[in-house]
């Protein structure tokens, strides 16, 4: 390749329209998109999925709405929630239910831990023992998101949705330009946000001991469990790998059941690809350098 060009293209309409027009080799799809491409008979055979070691989750943060400080409320909402009905609704069903927190391929990664269920009788239980019957006299939330993400609002719009029918608890959407949420990510006035997490190195420290131990960089919720630290301090310095992961994997069935986190799937990339471009290289990270792709035009 003599160059590489990536154009800023906001609207995802246009670039979809682009692709189509041949003015883009590659294009990251979003469902919509993605729903159009299956039905389309020369775009299909375009389709590539990759995962990533991403996941998205429900971030509940007592230190900006002090109800999340009962743990029976935060397991109301985890159980309020049917991950598989957010996924077929929102997200076509092209990615894979998270009920842990490290991603797949990830070492750590526990496939046999199971999360709250979707349980709404059992939701409304916890949340009348918490001094909410029905969700009345819940203080009214506002459920934050990146705007401009197709994907996450429909997400957001299906949780809210759930959380109304199923224990009387109404949230307000708050899409918020990407630099004005992690301003307030970043200040912990984030009660209620759904969100992502995507691994700066494939390893269990970054989303355990780096996302939510006490003194942890990335923790925006306030958690804090003494077990959790401990174990995590322990494996961040382990040198046997084998112990170091069976350690993060003992902190996460902790943090699962604290719940901080309600979390909901993991990313699962779907890009259109010509045919015309050859030789990409990927990683779980994203596509590597370019070094040996090439493009044969016709």
């Amino acid at each position: 390749l003599e160059r590489i060009e990536r154009p800023i293209i906001i609207e995802a309409t246009t670039r979809y329209d682009l692709y189509k027009s041949g003015r883009l080799d590659l294009l990251q799809l979003d469902k919509a998109q993605l729903v159009a491409a299956e039905k389309d008979p020369e775009l299909r055979s375009h389709i590539r999925h990759f995962d990533r070691p991403a996941i998205y989750y429900l971030g509940m943060n007592p230190l900006a709405e002090p109800v999340f400080g009962d743990l029976r409320i935060r397991q109301a909402f985890a159980m309020a929630l049917d991950k598989d009905a957010i996924i077929a609704s929102a997200l076509e069903g092209k990615v894979q239910r998270a009920d842990c927190i490290v991603p797949p391929k990830v070492p750590g990664h526990d496939p046999d831990l199971r999360g709250y269920p979707f349980d709404p009788h059992r939701a409304r239980q916890l949340l009348a023992e918490a001094g909410f019957p029905d969700g009345r006299g819940f203080p009214r939330l506002r459920l934050h998101f990146r705007e401009g993400r197709p994907d996450v609002r429909l997400a957001a719009e299906v949780i809210q949705r759930q959380l109304s029918e199923n224990i009387g608890v109404r949230v307000q959407l708050r899409p918020l330009e990407w630099g004005s949420y992690l301003e307030a990510y970043n200040n912990k006035s984030l009660g209620l946000f759904h969100m992502r997490w995507m691994a700066d190195y494939l390893d269990p420290q970054d989303f355990l001991s780096i996302m939510l131990t006490t003194e942890g960089g990335e923790n925006k919720v306030g958690y804090s469990n003494r077990e959790f630290d401990r174990l995590c301090a322990l494996a961040d310095v382990e040198q046997d790998p084998k112990l170091r992961v069976k350690l993060y994997m003992e902190a996460q069935r902790i943090v699962i059941h604290d719940g901080p986190w309600v979390p909901i799937y993991f990313q699962r990339d779907a890009e259109l690809i010509r045919p015309e471009v050859m030789g990409i290289q990927d990683s779980l990270l994203g596509h590597l350098p370019h070094v040996y792709t090439s493009v044969r035009r016709r």
